[in-house]
């Protein structure tokens, strides 16, 4: 994004450390001082290299930046519980992973690259700048904790030991990603495996950790194949069934682009033969699936998000014709690069068509604008979060202790049913109205 407003290559860049703002007559583009790997401000026109591989020094927040409120909104409101302040910290940047949606790699390169010293830091000037808080909230904005064990470690035995220190009790939020398992680990070395991570996960619990957001990015095909994360949705679904036992996994779905959607997940979009005969991107089937794994998995915080489109990434220039606005203009940034807001469906179907030389039958491009996906999205969350399988998920978190705190998963959850539910009825009185 910031590449695209200061016409500058994602590798010069690396825009997830930039955030945007609008004045109402323009778009300006800061720096975000709370990601670790750049220095240097930018804004459009800006001339000169930016240090994108300098690692800034701790921050000293202020009161005013510790006032705002919890970043999910199911945690602002709780009967009988108030988080006094809030704050950020990163201990590292970059990904292990390659998947072609995703502008990681393009921004910050092959790998994860650690800072544990300036989050310790901060975390540590913190404590001793407001000790008389009671409950405040922390967010590690690293796209993965759990890098590897020892990475992980260092935190949960760093927040262990601020939360046993007089001063506030630090709740925290992080990003984690399934851990990788061979496909051809033996029954013992997938105990062990289990085995390793339920503990970790224990104690990130008793270390404060009240929320673990674990993407699923794609639930209904085989993202294996064509996103080269070299992980499975089976060891991904395993591994947010083990983040539930300690903490509110925050489970993040992907909903795909039509073309994602095969009855026959071993076919592919050149299969003509079996394109004009099976193709599907039947809305019953997409609903069906992804509920039917939501209720093997319950969780008490489930996020279905659009496909994500952004610049740099490889699924940007495969679609980049079938956009219906021009995300060159920094004022569209504001549109997120979500598919499904800048998709102009009949665009998609005529891609589809293209590569595979196959006519797609009208009843099967049901996808006649963008809120269509939106509608789906709603519908599944008002199913799923009415379900048995996700009521008897509360039920389990009625008594749950958590660092200290009974019932606190619970009221967040409820918070977050309420909340979810309010927005898809108040989405639908607008429709009609």
């Amino acid at each position: 994004m910031l590449a695209l407003a200061l016409g500058k290559s994602v590798q010069e860049v690396g825009s997830l450390s930039y955030r945007e703002q609008d004045t109402g007559t323009d778009v300006s583009i800061t720096k975000n001082n709370r990601f670790t790997r750049l220095i240097d401000v930018a804004t459009p026109g800006q001339q000169g290299e930016l240090g994108i591989l300098n690692t800034r020094p701790a921050s000293e927040f202020t009161e005013e930046e510790i006032s705002s409120p919890p970043p999910f909104n199911e945690l602002n409101g709780l009967p009988d519980f108030k988080f006094e302040g809030t704050f950020a910290t990163q201990t590292g940047s970059g990904c292990l992973y390659g998947c072609d949606f995703c502008p990681s790699k393009k921004f910050f390169g092959a790998g994860y690259e650690a800072h544990l010293g300036v989050a310790k830091e901060e975390i540590l000037n913190f404590k001793k700048k407001f000790p008389n808080l009671q409950e405040v909230f922390l967010t590690f904005t690293d796209a993965m904790v759990n890098s590897d064990e020892n990475h992980l470690r260092v935190i949960i035995d760093l927040m262990t030991k601020v939360n046993m220190e007089d001063g506030p009790r630090i709740s925290w939020f992080c990003y984690l990603s399934a851990p990788h398992r061979s496909a051809n680990a033996t029954p013992e070395q997938v105990e062990e495996w289990k085995s390793k991570w339920d503990s970790l996960l224990s104690d990130m619990a008793k270390a404060g950790c009240i929320m673990g957001a674990v993407g699923v990015e794609e639930v209904i095909y085989d993202r294996n194949k064509i996103h080269h994360k070299g992980q499975d949705v089976d060891t991904a679904s395993e591994f947010v069934d083990m983040v539930g036992k300690h903490m509110l996994a925050r489970t993040l779905l992907i909903m795909g682009a039509p073309e994602h959607f095969y009855l026959d997940r071993s076919k592919t979009l050149k299969d003509s033969e079996y394109l004009d005969s099976k193709y599907s991107s039947d809305r019953d089937l997409i609903k069906g699936e992804i509920l039917d794994f939501m209720k093997k998995h319950p969780q008490a915080l489930f996020r279905i998000n659009p496909w994500t489109l952004v610049y740099g990434t490889d699924n940007y220039y495969k679609y980049e014709d079938c956009m219906s606005v021009d995300m060159s203009d920094p004022k569209n940034l504001k549109l997120l690069d979500q598919l499904h807001s800048t998709i102009d469906p009949e665009k998609m179907y005529s891609h589809l068509e293209k590569e595979s030389g196959v006519k797609i039958p009208e009843e099967k491009r049901w996808v006649k604008n963008q809120q269509v996906w939106f509608e789906l999205m709603g519908e599944i969350m008002f199913e799923y979060l009415q379900s048995p399988e996700y009521l008897a998920c509360l039920e389990l978190l009625k008594d749950k202790d958590t660092a200290g705190k009974k019932g606190l998963l619970y009221k967040i959850s409820i918070k977050f049913q309420k909340n979810v539910l309010e927005q898809i009825q108040k989405n639908k009185t607008g429709r009609k109205s």
